[in-house]
């Protein structure tokens, strides 16, 4: 069964806010690529999110949804002045900024009905260095962090290059990047990146260099353009490939156990909470507790009751758990996240 997929622009408005034009319709992966060389529609214009993503326009008479989607009307006007570039103030200062600024503005959208979270909410900035290859990730220095960032894959799907790109970077330790990421909520140290771009005043480093060709207007879009081998300078033959003892594995969640009854009541129901696990569930219960999760206490024992019950009250724990479990999840990969930062 095919699912979702296609192409999605993201404009920074003068306003300072991030816009979106997108065609995603019931497809197959190829539909993905057909649309970042075919076209999207704004207005009247029609053109390839391949050059959309590079474009400057100037529009009026825009409408926009309140989570950033840009209309298609009729009535809208656009006009392109040429190729766009990173290098202006408003986006660089974007790449300025503290990560730990940036993961507070992700957390404090990801609370919002997903509607209404603005385009671009979860994105991160970055500008660091390469270091090199741990599985499948890349470690990545931003200058605003002391601890590493891994960059993992964004789309597995064979038609898009997000692997093969990941992989061509891992032979270009010490590369200097700018590259905006989508973050992972529940592990903000690991983000995956979307678009690259070499990180300007490395054009007489002796170190690897990312040589883009002009069309692609100074940046890489993962998914779809392919980093080739021509285009990294000074590169190392092999992917240099690090320990992963030296990376810092994230402690486990305390509400893993309480996330898993959750998980196994939406697949078999409240029946799966028996009698039998009295015994675990108290115990449980009683850990939460002296952590200082007396919601999540509450919530445990409440399902351990649910399936003696008749009527809503198994939905609603079920409902204010995964709503509790949600909330709690952010919070402690935030905190974890931001320790030693």
């Amino acid at each position: 069964m095919p699912g979702f997929s296609g192409a999605a622009v993201y404009f920074l408005g003068e306003d300072d806010r991030i816009y979106t034009a997108s065609d995603v319709r019931l497809g197959h992966a190829q539909h993905a690529r057909d649309t970042y060389v075919g076209g999207i529609e704004i207005g009247l214009l029609i053109q390839p999110a391949k050059q959309l993503a590079r474009g400057l326009c100037l529009g009026t008479d825009l409408t926009a949804s309140q989570d950033g989607r840009l209309g298609r009307g009729k009535g809208i006007k656009t006009v392109e002045q040429g190729q766009s570039t990173w290098q202006v103030e408003p986006i660089q200062e974007r790449f300025r900024r503290p990560l730990l600024d940036q993961w507070n503005a992700a957390y404090s959208q990801a609370a919002l009905p997903a509607d209404a979270r603005p385009a671009g909410w979860d994105f991160v900035f970055l500008k660091g260095t390469i270091l090199g290859a741990v599985g499948p990730e890349l470690l990545f220095q931003a200058i605003t962090d002391v601890r590493p960032i891994r960059l993992a894959i964004e789309n597995e799907n064979e038609s898009l290059y997000f692997r093969e790109n990941l992989r061509m970077l891992s032979h270009a330790p010490g590369l200097r990047l700018e590259l905006i990421a989508r973050v992972n909520m529940q592990e903000p140290r690991i983000v995956s990146p979307l678009a690259v771009a070499p990180a300007e005043g490395d054009l007489h480093n002796n170190g690897p260099r990312l040589e883009i060709p002009r069309s692609l207007a100074g940046r890489i879009c993962l998914g779809f353009d392919e980093i080739r081998r021509q285009f990294l300078l000074n590169a190392q033959a092999s992917a240099v490939v690090l320990s992963a003892q030296g990376v810092q594995s994230e402690k486990e969640n305390p509400l893993s156990s309480h996330r898993r009854r959750w998980i196994a009541t939406m697949l078999s129901g409240f029946i799966s909470q028996r009698p039998a696990n009295t015994n675990m569930l108290v115990a449980e219960t009683a850990g939460l507790n002296r952590s200082g999760f007396a919601t999540g206490a509450a919530l445990l024992d409440a399902f351990s009751r649910a399936h003696l019950d008749r009527g809503p009250t198994g939905t609603d724990t079920l409902l204010a758990t995964a709503i509790y479990l949600r909330t709690c999840c952010y919070e402690l990969a935030k905190s974890t996240a931001t320790l030693g930062s």
